[in-house]
């Protein structure tokens, strides 16, 4: 089994589209596209499978939300309200210093980050929507505006997205934005790489048999993988993804000092 490389991507754009009259005739308005980001449900589209099985929503370390990854994808539907042990004052929010804020006993909170989990409910990465306007989902217990230094927002209880563009953070979508979700995978121990490393090894060897000799194969596995001679994990792992029953030897850095192992 190869080790599956997940990359996220999708294309989100806005369904406003405007007309500049500049003297010109206007551009045709593109085919019309779903916006996939929305202040009430947010969904993670990835292209290819993956080891992911659950996405959550956390806000300071809170979960807010969380779904099944499936068939490439999840959908996380935002809870309409928050418990109030999850919500800061604005007027607290260091961003927001120099800032006028219209109601002093607003509270706000943001999700700050998308974490992804495999099958047996490890963590395995964050998930993040990159674009240009770095935007972020707020939840905020009033209807409330911030305005002043960078942040000119108009927030509505509830779920808001905040951009930033021209300057400043704002409420306001734009009228063009291109997203795509990115997936970042935490660091593996190193007997978690060394299992990796032993699947790519298994599934090599089989494929390098099938066009060279045993010793040549071997030889290559050898100079490619010294350094896992002394890790079972790697080991038990080339057996597990190894194709036929053919002798395959691991050495520090020559074969002259090998371990010898024979896949059941």
């Amino acid at each position: 089994m190869k080790k599956k490389v997940l990359y996220f991507g999708t294309l989100l754009l806005a369904a406003l589209v405007f007309t500049v009259c500049n003297g010109r005739d206007p551009e045709p308005e593109p085919e019309p596209i779903p916006n996939l980001i929305t202040p009430t449900e947010i969904t993670i589209t990835n292209e290819e499978n993956s080891d992911i099985a659950i996405v959550k929503a956390f806000t300071m370390n809170r979960e807010v939300t969380s779904a099944e990854y499936k068939d490439g994808s999840c959908k996380l539907n935002l809870p309409a309200t928050l418990p109030n042990e999850y919500l800061y004052w604005a007027s607290s929010i260091a961003i927001f210093t120099g800032c006028e804020i219209s109601d002093k006993e607003s509270k706000l909170c943001r999700i700050d980050e998308f974490v992804a989990y495999n099958n047996v409910g490890k963590r395995i990465g964050e998930i993040n929507l990159e674009n240009s306007m770095n935007s972020r989902y707020y939840y905020v217990d009033r209807d409330f505006a911030v305005k002043g230094v960078e942040w000119f927002c108009s927030f509505k209880k509830g779920w808001n997205i905040v951009y930033y563009y021209d300057g400043k953070y704002t409420t306001k979508e734009p009228t063009k934005i291109s997203s795509w979700w990115s997936f970042r995978r935490d660091p593996l121990s190193p007997s978690e790489q060394a299992r990796v490393d032993g699947e790519k090894a298994g599934v090599e060897l089989c494929d390098c048999l099938q066009n060279k000799s045993e010793q040549t194969c071997l030889s290559e596995l050898n100079s490619n993988y010294w350094n896992y001679v002394n890790s079972s994990e790697f080991l038990q792992a080339i057996n597990e993804n190894y194709c036929g029953w053919v002798i395959y030897t691991v050495v520090k850095s020559s074969l002259k000092s090998a371990s010898v192992f024979v896949a059941d």
